[in-house]
């Protein structure tokens, strides 16, 4: 395991890919699930980075049916990760394809990952799970709903530790907001939501980024604007 990360630190997928399948044999053989559940959770990150998001649905199904067999508390936490990890693979189909029933499996999934994260004590997987289901009531245009969720994760953020779950809760804001035509607002939240993304990683700095040269647009604060996209371009670049 520790190889697969070593390898997925600078970026060699494919050498991950067979550390991690080495952890799954070795996990297999000594019929240690919690190593198991993890094990093949790892494959299912490292073949979603390669691109293959049938295979990382796959494993991470493989990982929260193991990871189900487990009963304490480190246990339960593992299975509510995974769990997230599936829902987030449904989301990322959802909106490569367009198809709704993804979105619909991955609030399920989500749900039942947040009585989990409460039982594994896990607030990093709660919050994980608060922004999925915010991401479903938000396309599905119930922004009261929606709101209530990333509320909850901007209530419960824990600086330098869910940056990332807080930078989408006030993305999720922004857009809810813009599509209310409140875009004063919109642009406020989107500010936040680049800031906490910043501090994330680049990759959602520039989501972010394109939220806010968007709402400027709409304002006409033209250096706003411009600065953002300047901004976007580099970090794609």
């Amino acid at each position: 395991s520790i190889t697969g990360l070593y390898f997925t630190r600078i970026n060699k997928l494919d050498s991950a890919q067979w550390a991690f399948l080495k952890a799954v044999e070795e996990a297999e053989k000594s019929d240690n699930k919690y190593a198991l559940g993890r094990a093949y959770g790892d494959v299912a990150a490292t073949v979603f980075k390669i691109g293959d998001i049938q295979k990382s649905i796959e494993y991470d199904r493989k990982a929260v049916a193991v990871t189900r067999q487990l009963t304490d508390k480190a246990g339960i936490a593992l299975m509510a990760a995974k769990m997230i990890n599936l829902s987030s693979a449904y989301v990322t189909v959802f909106e490569s394809t367009g198809n709704k029933k993804y979105l619909d499996s991955a609030k399920i999934i989500a749900e039942e990952s947040v009585i989990a994260a409460k039982k594994g004590e896990d607030i990093k997987s709660i919050l994980e799970s608060y922004g999925i289901l915010s991401k479903y009531y938000l396309v599905n245009r119930d922004y009261i709903q929606s709101n209530i969720y990333s509320d909850s994760i901007i209530a419960k953020h824990i600086p330098g530790f869910t940056n990332y779950t807080i930078y989408i809760a006030y993305y999720n804001k922004s857009v809810a907001a813009r599509e209310k035509n409140d875009i004063v607002i919109a642009a406020k939240f989107a500010d936040s939501s680049q800031k906490y993304a910043a501090l994330f990683n680049a990759q959602a700095e520039t989501k972010s980024l394109e939220l806010v040269y968007q709402v400027n647009r709409l304002l006409n604060n033209t250096n706003s604007s411009l600065v953002a996209l300047e901004r976007m371009t580099m970090l794609k670049d």
